[in-house]
């Protein structure tokens, strides 16, 4: 008889395993039923031994879930919901973690961070919407591969994207400024010039230098009506619709006026239209660039 079945209240068990332990039972039962419930309670405890890991450690051979009995995919939960795997000190301070967020606007969120002892968190996650929203969102600089480095830093008030090696390594850093649309290279300004472009002052002759920013509008234009365009900057949009050709590789911030909120990279066809799409910053906006990789 297993130990599941003896019932909490005491004068609901009257028997066990078919032995009578009822009031009054014949004397001669006593010796039997005490061997029959030591026999339950060892079976149930080896059967609660192989069932779980030893504090010290163990091996599981199956898949591990964690289900939480207050959430439900489709709706948004009251408050926010978070469950996972942390990783903590002999103190009981978290140092990182593989945990699961579903917030009251219905953004699930699965991400991995360490943290140090200042309480300094670096984390990267990967985002999904209800409306089809997709992205990976990293707090800090991302590595492209090994030796490859996406990052972002103030310098001289304005914000900037660096793109360089990783830190043992940086060689000359490239650097865009949404906030001035301004493109440095190893701390040097870089100033194209479109050759076959006319003057910003002199529109109807051919041969000049693109020496405003009116004249590097026009050859820009040009570019884009013939499907030439390998790169188009994205500053201070709200909307953004890639050039209506070929398939672009595209990475922004969303900022606001007062804060920073989000890294996105993706690939889309072109003609896809890119928003912010963060309806808690209503007034957030676009800084990036564009590049066409097909």
């Amino acid at each position: 008889m297993s130990v599941q079945d003896y019932s909490t209240n005491p004068d609901d068990n009257l028997t066990i395993s078919g032995i009578n332990i009822a009031e009054g039972m014949p004397p001669g039962l006593v010796n039997n039923a005490i061997r029959q419930l030591m026999s339950d309670i060892k079976v149930n405890s080896t059967e609660l031994e192989n069932g779980k890991l030893s504090t010290s450690g163990g091996t599981v051979t199956g898949n591990l879930s964690i289900k939480n009995m207050l959430d439900l995919i489709n709706a948004a939960p009251a408050t926010e919901q978070e469950l996972g795997l942390f990783m903590l000190d002999k103190n009981g301070t978290i140092m990182g973690a593989h945990d699961f967020v579903h917030n009251v606007n219905n953004i699930k969120a699965a991400q991995m961070y360490a943290r140090n002892s200042s309480g300094l968190i670096s984390s990267l996650g990967v985002y999904v919407e209800e409306d089809g929203t997709r992205y990976t969102l990293s707090s800090h600089n991302i590595i492209l591969t090994s030796d490859v480095e996406i990052g972002r830093l103030y310098a001289d008030g304005v914000r900037l994207i660096t793109f360089s090696g990783t830190k043992g390594s940086p060689g000359l850093t490239m650097r865009y400024s949404p906030d001035n649309g301004e493109l440095y290279l190893d701390g040097r300004a870089v100033h194209g010039k479109a050759d076959t472009a006319v003057y910003a002052d002199n529109a109807g002759t051919l041969g000049g230098k693109a020496e405003s920013a009116l004249s590097v509008a026009f050859a820009s234009e040009a570019q884009n009506s013939y499907g030439l365009k390998g790169m188009d900057m994205i500053i201070a949009r709200t909307t953004y619709t890639l050039p209506n050709y070929g398939t672009w590789k595209y990475m922004y911030l969303v900022a606001t006026d007062e804060k920073w909120i989000d890294m996105v990279i993706g690939e889309n066809a072109g003609g896809t239209t890119l928003t912010p799409n963060y309806p808690g910053y209503p007034d957030a906006f676009m800084d990036g660039m564009a590049f066409r990789s097909a």
